[in-house]
């Protein structure tokens, strides 16, 4: 369903953008140029991801879990002279593991970032990353525990200007993370995982 959704959104946008690649170039650019004289350094943006997450699970014999799932995730940030963008961030994570049990993993996650931004013709590339903190919890049928934990990751995102106030915004990541658990039957959570989505940024 989410891949769905988020495929339905990416095709209203190319829709919605110019026909032919003179237009679609001339539109970005004239749009991204545009930002300094109207303002455009401060961004609030939303993103719906896809998440899969390889986790092993501490306490368990070293259990191997793959969890799937999706992410919601807005952020707000400055981008400095068009080079380097600053922000924070908070995502909802949900994800279900698709080894061995049927285990409902929810999470919130606190964080800052860090991106370069290379301008082009066509579109902005970004590329950075950051620090995150996650707190959450564990469920499978009658037992309950609790997640805490921090971690790193590194970003990739591609950047059009729809409008010299509005960008569309698609995205890959890389997640590296260490939780401790509570209340369950293992006591840790090492995971490396990759998300990947699209949504919208508003350039005030």
């Amino acid at each position: 369903m989410l891949k769905k959704i988020i495929s339905l959104v990416c095709g209203v946008v190319v829709l919605a953008m110019p026909t032919n690649a003179f237009a679609f170039r001339a539109n970005h650019k004239g749009m991204s140029e545009l930002r300094p004289v109207l303002g455009g350094d401060a961004y609030f943006s939303q993103q719906v991801q896809y998440s899969q997450t390889q986790a092993t699970l501490g306490g368990k014999e070293g259990q191997n879990a793959l969890l799937q799932g999706y992410a919601l995730r807005a952020a707000v940030g400055l981008e400095h002279m068009h080079f380097l963008q600053t922000g924070v961030f908070f995502s909802s994570v949900t994800e279900n593991m698709r080894t061995g049990s049927r285990a409902e993993f929810r999470s919130m996650e606190f964080g800052a970032e860090a991106k370069l931004v290379f301008t082009g013709p066509l579109a902005n590339l970004c590329l950075g990353g950051g620090a995150v903190a996650s707190q959450g919890s564990y469920r499978n049928g009658l037992e309950f525990g609790s997640t805490a934990g921090n971690g790193y990751f590194g970003v990739a995102e591609v950047v059009y200007f729809m409008s010299s106030r509005l960008s569309f915004n698609v995205s890959t990541s890389s997640h590296w993370m260490d939780q401790t658990v509570r209340g369950a039957s293992f006591n840790s959570v090492t995971s490396q995982g990759l998300r990947g989505g699209a949504g919208f940024s508003i350039w005030l």
